[in-house]
């Protein structure tokens, strides 16, 4: 038999290590069940059998990411695309918790006993459900003046995406400090896993973690890769984190040591390094990213990434942002690899230009540019594996209409591409518009009865080099005139329609 009962103290000395929030304080007896859990050794047994630290944890919530269970939750986004794994933790990463501070907390255990002259106990099974957050316990006990508070035995913590589990939890209600001893945690959305012997709320805004390791690796003995620091910090106040004593593992093996390193923990702009990124590739091998922000004015910015990948050599990446206050906004991009070790030693490079500028309520331009060396450029160097690219890189510029006349739309485009394989044939290559023309124009009733108009005009032309091949370039002008009655009920429609298509071509 379980009892229920209120007891937000006890909620709060543990979730405030999650929120950094406390809540009221009263409680609500409940009788002794007829049997009480304890904490025997048999969990000690399989941390001995585990053949590496918190690995039946892991384990437990590591599934195929082509599992019913990871396709529903996060569809084809389901993980790392180096990984074939997703983490999937008990609450999920879109759910929101309400606010600590107005949340109301509901306690499930085998045993509990409130004395107001001395300590409270909750014990066996405890569950602390604070809607959007989850405290699971063997045993919880709170001092009787209601300050300090003490979790015990396989404590795990829940909220949005994130899961930690660790031996104990010693808290301090007043002054909003404590520490977890022995911890694993789980990050979901960053497919991130790892450990710490000590965390510990120094503040309500700082939070220590100390011989700590961090990686987005599948949970196993020797990871492809791994970040162990003897001591992390982060302080929101300030919204930046530090850590020190900092070692990159590559299958157990330490290939490189950071003493200090300082990055944000948040979305403020602040020049300086952000996180790096690590990982590892059959083709590349070890890589290794440094992006340093600059936060150059409000309206522009900047962030440079140097970026070493050991079968290549160094690379060159940056990006940067800019906003006009009356001609929109945009950003370049690109990379720049010397002397690929793996690519016959060619440069390899790649630059990417958007502008996007809203010139008034019926008018709008953009302008896009794309370039890069070679076919395989992306294939090779991405860094985002996710990513599709298409061998016909997009170079274009549009100015369009709409809001203007009712039910008229139209843009002017100019058009063409860059093929990236030279193998393919003239005749295969796409054409550019040079330039092309659309128009749609559509008025009457939507329940009723509709007149619409699709006008098509361009300029088709190719590469000089597919003169060769005597591949025609001109205009076609096409013309679709439709007439059609809606007619819609909550349960069918009927719509027919009456048109006439015209296409005239000219060499």
């Amino acid at each position: 038999m379980k009892h229920q009962f209120k007891f937000n103290p006890l909620a709060t000395a543990v979730l405030t290590l999650l929120c950094g929030h406390s809540v009221s304080s009263y409680a609500q007896t409940a009788d002794q069940a007829s049997s009480v859990s304890h904490i025997d050794n048999q969990r000690l047994k399989q941390s001995i059998q585990e053949t590496y630290p918190g690995q039946q944890f892991f384990e437990q919530y590591y599934v195929d990411k082509a599992t019913p269970e990871a396709q529903q939750q996060f569809g084809n986004t389901a993980s790392s695309a180096y990984c074939k794994g997703a983490w999937l933790t008990p609450i999920s990463s879109n759910t929101v918790a309400v606010d600590a501070a107005e949340a109301t907390s509901t306690v499930t255990a085998d045993y509990g006993h409130y004395d107001p002259n001395g300590d409270s106990v909750l014990e066996g099974n405890v569950l602390i459900d604070q809607q959007g957050r989850q405290i699971r316990a063997d045993k919880i006990t709170i001092d009787q003046t209601q300050t300090f508070a003490k979790a015990e035995g396989r404590v795990q913590m829940a909220q949005a995406g994130l899961l930690a589990q660790s031996d104990e939890i010693n808290y301090n209600l007043k002054t909003q400090q404590g520490d977890l001893n022995n911890s694993f945690y789980i990050a979901e959305e960053q497919h991130a896993h790892g450990m710490a012997e000590k965390i510990a709320r120094t503040s309500t805004n700082t939070m220590v973690l100390n011989n700590a390791t961090y990686s987005t690796c599948p949970p196993e003995q020797a990871p492809t890769w791994k970040i162990q620091a003897n001591e992390i910090k982060l302080n929101q106040e300030t919204g930046r984190g530090e850590t020190r004593g900092t070692k990159l593992y590559v299958k157990n093996v330490p290939v490189m040591a950071v003493p200090y390193f300082n990055f944000p923990i948040d979305d403020r702009r602040t020049t300086g390094i952000l996180t790096p990124s690590f990982g590892f590739t059959n083709d590349g091998g070890v890589e290794l990213s440094v992006p340093v922000y600059l936060n150059l004015a409000p309206n522009y910015d900047a962030t440079v990434s140097p970026r070493y990948i050991g079968d290549r050599g160094a690379m060159l990446e940056g990006e940067f942002r800019y906003l006009t206050e009356n001609f929109g906004s945009g950003q370049i991009w690109g990379g720049y690899l010397a002397s690929d070790a793996k690519y016959d030693d060619q440069d390899r490079k790649d630059l990417h230009f958007l502008h996007n500028w809203q010139i008034n309520n019926q008018f709008s331009t953009n302008l896009e540019y794309n370039y890069a060396s070679d076919k395989d450029y992306f294939a090779d160097l991405n860094n985002n594996p996710n990513s599709k690219t298409d061998l016909n890189l997009r170079r274009a510029w549009e100015l369009n209409y709409r809001n203007g006349i009712p039910g008229l739309k139209a843009q002017l485009k100019v058009e063409d591409f860059q093929t990236l394989d030279q193998s393919i044939a003239y005749e295969k290559r796409p054409y550019a518009r040079l330039p092309q023309f659309l128009l749609n124009y559509k008025t009457g009733n939507p329940q009723g009865f509709q007149v619409e108009f699709n006008n098509d005009t361009a300029y088709f032309k190719k590469d000089i080099g597919a003169l060769d091949v005597g591949e025609p370039s001109g205009t076609r002008i096409y013309n679709d005139f439709a007439v059609r009655y809606n007619y819609r009920n909550p349960w069918s429609f009927v719509i027919p329609e009456v048109s006439l298509r015209n296409i005239n071509t000219f060499y």
